[in-house]
C-alpha cells in the first residue's frame, strides 16, 4: 500500500477516520493524501445556504491546513492535501486514478445534523460506485480501539466494500478478530 486517500469533511467521524489512516499510513509507510471537496451551496437538512466562494475555500484551506499538521505531528509522516470545488462522490472517484490511492478511508456518517440510522449520503454512493478499496469508519468516541471495524466478524452493517475489507485484512494482523488496537495521541506517551 503505498497511498491512502482520506475523504474528509470536518465531522468528528471524519478526524476519527483521519486519524485511524494516519496511523495505518504509518504503518505502510504510505503517503496519506488528505482530501475536501465542497461547494459554494451547502445543503444543511432541508435549507440550501450560499456562501461566498473565496471565503468558503479560505476556510476549508485553514480546516485542512490544521488537520494536515496535526497528522504530521501526531504520527510524523507526510501529508499531501487536495482541496477540490465540487461535489465529493463525483470528485473522490475522478481524484481516485490520479493520485494512484491504493486505498479510500472516510467516516461512516457525515457533518448532516440529522440523526442517522446508517451510513451517510456520500458514504453510502461511494460504497455502491466505488470500483476501488473503501473502508469506512464508525462514530466512536475515538477510544483505543475500534470494535468490529471491517465487518471481521459478522454484521449487519457493511463498513467497507469488498476490495477494502480485503486489502485491510491482508494487512493488519488482529490480535482478537474483533478489535484493532490504533495509538492515538493520548496513548502514545
Amino acid at each position: 500500500m503505498k497511498n491512502i486517500l482520506v475523504c474528509t469533511d470536518f465531522s468528528p467521524n471524519a478526524h476519527e477516520a483521519a486519524l485511524f489512516a494516519g496511523a495505518l499510513a504509518r504503518q505502510a509507510s504510505a503517503r496519506l493524501i488528505l482530501f475536501h471537496a465542497y461547494h459554494p451551496a451547502v445543503l444543511l437538512e432541508e435549507e440550501t445556504i450560499w456562501a461566498d466562494p473565496e471565503l468558503l475555500e479560505h476556510e476549508v484551506q485553514e480546516k485542512i491546513d490544521r488537520l494536515a499538521h496535526e497528522l504530521h505531528k501526531t504520527y510524523g509522516i507526510s501529508v499531501t492535501r487536495i482541496l477540490k470545488p465540487g461535489f465529493p462522490v463525483e470528485e473522490t472517484l475522478a481524484l481516485v486514478p490520479k493520485v494512484k490511492a491504493d486505498l479510500v478511508v472516510l467516516g461512516w456518517t457525515g457533518a448532516g445534523k440529522r440523526l442517522k440510522e446508517g451510513a451517510g449520503k456520500v458514504t453510502s454512493e461511494l460504497l455502491r460506485r466505488a470500483e476501488f478499496p473503501v473502508i469506512t469508519l464508525p462514530q466512536v468516541s475515538l477510544p483505543d480501539t475500534y470494535p468490529a471495524l471491517f465487518t471481521f466478524a459478522e454484521t449487519e452493517i457493511t463498513l467497507g466494500n469488498a476490495a477494502g475489507v480485503a486489502l485491510i485484512k491482508s494487512f493488519i494482523t488482529l490480535p482478537d478478530p474483533e478489535t484493532i488496537t490504533l495509538k492515538t495521541p493520548e496513548t502514545q506517551n
